[in-house]
């Protein structure tokens, strides 16, 4: 009996342990490659996984994108200048068997390859034109890559060179030109910079006086394209001397109108309004008596089109740099609004939650919101959801009526709509993808 137990207990004791080796879990973002008696039988996805103990085993193949970060190496431009350049490599299993079977190891192996194709791509271009064809080269990089590492099962889905940097000698240069160059030109008032970490891009604006400089703005402008084409620059140049000229469109409501038109009077914002268009006829006495011209275009279903054709002939007979729509309770047409990009400045109220519909004030005022808010942004072709420019909120409380948060939310849409057209008037904006950058 004794011995019978002894056997049972060892029988039990190794189907235990055989099922602790038959047994594994494969998680969301792994393949498992089954391996039988030393040869690949198959792949198994996320889940439990029942393996033959002692006959089978399992490799785990991770299958979320990963990264490689190339080290830093010295490269010889086609004009003889030694560059030390440095990439991260971006990449995915896409046949986890090829992954594990094809290449011994793929970091070293990608690693090596992208360093070798770096110093060709490079090595076949002049200096400035590897400092400002990061993107030709990244893309040529990646081609290289993915069609190099595609028999490994894996997918090169991004590459980015992260330095290019020339001698210190010729840096030293390029600033000691850049200095002369603003020493005898101009002098800098503001300078503010900003970079965005999401997608590299590095967004400047750059104030100075042009008082002593001996180019004018035709020479300037040409005398400047060389160094923005260099450094792959998106840019312009606003003078301050050229006055806005700003075209006000409105509905019934007309605070934002009034607002505008009284900071323009009292020198709150340097712009001019010659030309003021609105859907109702209320305000052309009013308008007539300040001496500004003003246009009434009725919109109906059957005209709109007609009547956007004429405030575009208006806009361009006027000389309209930028027009502000203050509470103006149309939508523009594309046929607009893709014409005057980041030209046009709305203004509406905010709220959390957002209340759809007519009366959004009572509604506010029926859910007991705590906030209420403006928003100015630039139009697009999205309705409300253009790049945003200036935003402020008030506190409300259970003592406000509805009187109450309309008579807050049109102080606060006044004050909102004034300071995004002071900073557009001011060229302090700059929009970058569907975001604002603003430098005040």
């Amino acid at each position: 009996m004794l011995f019978t137990g002894i056997v049972l207990a060892l029988v039990f004791l190794i189907a235990i342990v055989a099922l602790a080796f038959s047994v594994r879990v494969i998680k969301q973002y792994e393949k498992g490659l089954v391996i039988r008696l030393g040869r690949y039988d198959h792949t198994t996805d996320a889940g439990l996984v029942f393996l033959i103990p002692f006959i089978d085993s399992l490799i785990r193949v991770d299958m979320r994108e990963a990264l490689i970060n190339v080290l830093p190496q010295s490269v010889i431009t086609a004009d003889n200048v030694v560059v030390t350049v440095d990439a991260v490599i971006y990449y995915k299993v896409v046949d986890p068997v090829k992954a594990e079977f094809e290449i011994q190891n793929f970091n070293f192996a990608a690693t090596t390859l992208a360093q070798t194709n770096l110093r060709n791509l490079i090595g076949d271009k002049q200096l400035d034109e590897t400092l400002t064809a990061r993107d030709v080269i990244n893309t040529s990089l990646r081609e290289v890559l993915d069609e190099a590492t595609n028999p490994w099962g894996v997918k090169v889905t991004k590459v980015e060179l992260q330095k290019i940097d020339p001698p210190q000698d010729i840096t030293n240069a390029m600033s000691k030109q850049m200095k002369a160059e603003r020493e005898k030109r101009a002098n800098i008032l503001e300078a503010d910079q900003h970079s965005d970490p999401a997608d590299g891009a590095f967004c400047m604006r750059l104030e100075f006086e042009s008082e002593g400089m001996d180019l004018s703005r035709d020479e300037f402008e040409d005398a400047w394209k060389p160094v923005a084409q260099r450094f792959a620059m998106d840019w312009r140049i606003a003078y301050s001397t050229d006055r806005k000229r700003m075209a006000i469109m409105v509905s019934k409501q007309d605070h934002c109108l009034q607002d505008l038109l009284y900071r323009k009077r009292c020198g709150e914002l340097d712009v001019d309004v010659p030309l003021v268009v609105s859907n109702h006829p209320d305000w052309s006495d009013y308008l007539e008596s300040q001496g500004i011209t003003s246009f009434t275009l009725p919109i109906t279903k059957s005209n709109k089109d007609k009547q956007e054709e004429r405030l575009l002939q208006l806009l361009e007979e006027y000389r309209i740099d930028f027009v502000v729509l203050a509470r103006y309770m149309q939508i523009l047409t594309a046929n607009v609004v893709n014409q005057l990009p980041s030209r046009i400045i709305n203004i509406h109220h905010s709220f959390l939650p957002a209340f759809a519909g007519g009366r959004p004030y009572h509604q506010a005022h029926k859910r007991g919101v705590k906030v209420v808010g403006a928003t100015a942004h630039y139009v697009t072709t999205d309705l409300d959801a253009g790049p945003i420019i200036a935003q402020d909120t008030v506190r409300i409380n259970h003592r406000d009526a509805v009187d109450d948060l309309v008579r807050k939310g049109r102080d606060l849409e006044r004050t909102v709509l004034a300071s995004a057209v002071r900073l557009h008037v001011e060229d302090k904006i700059l929009v970058h993808q569907n975001r604002t950058i603003v430098f005040d």
